[in-house]
This record gives structure tokens, C-alpha cells and sequence, in this order.
């Protein structure tokens, strides 16, 4: 066969003259977000039939000075999601304070956010080696820090750990003898894209339906509606990004190991990519640095490893450079799209992100 009619052939030379119907440019305005807004609504497939804000107790947990409480919520199609409400004892008396909720990777489920870690015997905040443009460059140990709830609480704020469909309690046991939470993912997303749906509309959908709860029930009325974050990890951190394009409930976003166009970015690791972040249609219509539009001027912390493999370094930064543009345009202040790179591969990195985020948020009395 000749290479000229090879499938990939084809496909490379698909991907290389693409250009996606709602590419940012200098002439994007506001109907055209208005556009970008509507057209990932519509592929991303959420469920329509909306459900009442059921919510069920489960537990209380107290952990050294911290109270974790455990909740289940009723969303599409009547399925039980879990999260987990922590607070510190300290802040409990509180009138208001903000809130970060927390969405956890590839691994696991919802207690990933909250797990004891190993830690240093002496941990210490490390410093910026360089200035690179825009990018914040730091020079750090390759380190686990997955517990964002946890940082979180010890910062100051409450935390919620919401758990992803397909892991943790409803980690898929059928086709799956090892119980890998990689193959539950898969697999619960593709038999969504086989009835029409996402996985990563359905995930989204959960967690507007958890904003529909914090912001409705008594049971949180401390938190303030003003200062909510959502800090997700990995796929975690596209969930949270695609809910705050379309949810301005969201007042800050923090993703981690997952802000990376895919036209010369992730389909070069596409064999690494899990199933659930393929949205059909998508490169059609834009690649994710479009969609910072939507985000556009609530402020965006990215955080990435120099070694991390599923997010190759300089599609991030591209990625970032067009983050920029668009935050020019429609913002008045850039300063609210950070880039934090760090050394190591696929984490958090929580101990650079906190002294960047209380910089631009200052919430902090």
C-alpha cells in the first residue's frame, strides 16, 4: 500500500492543515464566545433530564483538628456521587469562607484528596530560579502531593472532594478482574459514547449538580458564593476547566497536569490519553487554549512538570501563549493566567501553587 493512502497518512494531513471553525484570532469577539459557549454545550452531551438536590449524610470523620464529613448527592439517572466536606475545627464557627473543591486523577477516587502523604522533615516552600516571560520556572524535587483538599484546609479554607464517576465507589467490577481504575474508565466511557453521551459531559454535569447543592442547602451556608475554587488534577483538572467555560459560579480555577492543546500536543501521547477526554467533534470546532475564552477574566493557574509525559512541555507553553492572547483581549489584567512549570512529571505541586494563588486571590485577612 502506498504511504501516500495510509490512514494516518491521511489523518496526519488532516491535523496538520486543520484549523478548527472557532479558532481564536483577532477578530474573536463576544459572539463568538457566545458560539464557542453554545457549541460545547452541544458536544459535550449533557444530560438533560435535571434531578431535584437530593443529598444524603453518610459519616463524620475527625482527623487530628479536621472534621470530614461524608455526603452522597443524587444525580443523573438517580446515581449516587459521592464527596467529602472538610473543615478545620478552627474555622467552623466561621460566617463565611471560601471554598475549593477537588477533583481528584486517573487513580483512586475522592479520598486521593485528602490522603496523608509522606512529607519532608523539612518542607519548605521553594524558590523561583528564573523568570522565563510569563512562565513562573521552579527548580523542585519530583514529589507526590495529590492531597490538595488536605493543603487546602491547612491554608485556611473548607474543601470538597468530589469523587469522578467510574472511580472509587463506583469503580467498574464487570470486564475488570484487577479492579484498575484506568480500565473503569474506559470502559464506562465508552459505552457512554456508544448511547450518545460523554463521559466528560457526565462528569461535568455532576459537578454542576454539587454546585446546585453547596449553593442551595443550609447544611453550607457558610461558604461564600463569591470564593469558590475548583482545583482539579490530570483528567480531574479538564473536568474543572470545561465546567468553569460553561458554570461562572466557579471564581478560580486551578488545573494541574492537563492544559494542553491536542493538535501537536496530546495527539503525539494519544496512546496515554484515557478514553474519557475524547469528546467527539472536537478539533472541528477549537482545541482546549480556545476555551480559555470562557474562563476569561476569572483567574487560571496551570500548573505542569517539565517531565510530565501526558502533557509534552512545549505544547503547554504554545498552550499558555494563546491562553495569553486571549486574556488580553478579553481581560484587563493577564496577570490572572499563571503558568507554574515545575521539574518533576504528573503532580500537583502544591507547595509553589499556594504562594501564587494567595498572590492573586488574596483572600487571605
Amino acid at each position: 500500500m502506498k504511504k501516500s493512502i495510509l490512514p494516518e497518512t491521511v489523518q496526519g494531513n488532516i491535523l496538520k492543515y486543520n484549523t478548527p471553525i472557532l479558532s481564536f484570532n483577532n477578530n474573536s469577539n463576544l459572539l463568538w464566545k457566545l458560539k464557542l459557549k453554545k457549541k460545547l454545550l452541544e458536544i459535550l452531551k449533557l444530560p438533560k433530564k435535571k434531578q431535584g438536590n437530593k443529598i444524603f449524610f453518610s459519616k463524620t470523620e475527625i482527623r487530628k483538628n479536621i472534621i470530614i464529613k461524608k455526603y452522597y448527592f443524587i444525580s443523573e439517572r438517580n446515581i449516587q456521587i459521592p464527596f467529602y466536606y472538610l473543615i478545620s475545627k478552627k474555622n467552623i464557627k466561621k460566617k463565611t469562607i471560601p471554598l475549593f473543591i477537588c477533583l481528584h486523577g486517573n487513580v483512586g477516587g475522592a479520598v486521593m484528596s485528602f490522603k496523608d502523604e509522606k512529607k519532608e522533615k523539612k518542607k519548605t516552600f521553594y524558590k523561583v530560579k528564573k523568570k522565563i516571560k510569563s512562565f513562573l520556572n521552579i527548580k523542585m524535587h519530583q514529589e507526590k502531593e495529590l492531597n490538595f483538599a488536605l493543603q487546602a484546609v491547612d491554608q485556611g479554607y473548607a474543601a470538597i472532594a468530589l469523587e469522578l464517576r467510574g472511580y472509587g465507589e463506583s469503580l467498574r467490577i464487570k470486564n475488570n478482574k484487577t479492579k484498575d481504575h484506568k480500565k473503569s474508565s474506559m470502559y464506562t466511557s465508552a459505552i457512554d459514547l456508544l448511547i450518545g453521551k460523554t463521559m466528560m459531559g457526565s462528569w461535568v454535569y455532576d459537578l454542576k449538580q454539587l454546585l446546585n447543592i453547596i449553593l442551595s442547602t443550609k447544611l453550607f451556608s457558610q461558604i461564600d458564593k463569591k470564593k469558590i475554587v475548583c482545583a482539579g488534577h490530570s483528567i480531574g483538572g479538564l473536568v474543572a476547566f470545561y465546567t468553569s467555560c460553561i458554570d461562572k459560579r466557579i471564581n478560580f480555577l486551578i488545573m494541574s497536569g492537563s492544559f494542553c492543546k491536542y493538535i501537536k500536543g496530546k495527539i503525539n501521547v494519544i496512546e496515554k490519553v484515557g478514553l474519557a477526554e475524547i469528546i467527539p467533534e472536537y478539533l472541528n470546532y477549537f482545541d482546549l487554549p480556545d476555551l480559555t475564552a470562557l474562563i476569561c477574566p476569572r483567574p487560571l493557574i496551570i500548573i505542569t512538570g517539565k517531565k510530565d509525559k501526558l502533557c509534552p512541555i512545549k505544547s503547554v507553553k504554545d498552550s499558555y501563549i494563546k491562553a495569553l492572547h486571549i486574556y488580553n483581549k478579553f481581560s484587563k489584567s493577564k496577570k490572572n493566567c499563571r503558568l507554574i512549570i515545575a521539574d518533576g512529571g504528573h503532580s500537583i505541586y502544591g507547595n509553589i501553587t499556594w504562594p501564587v494563588f494567595n498572590n492573586i486571590a488574596k483572600w487571605k485577612k
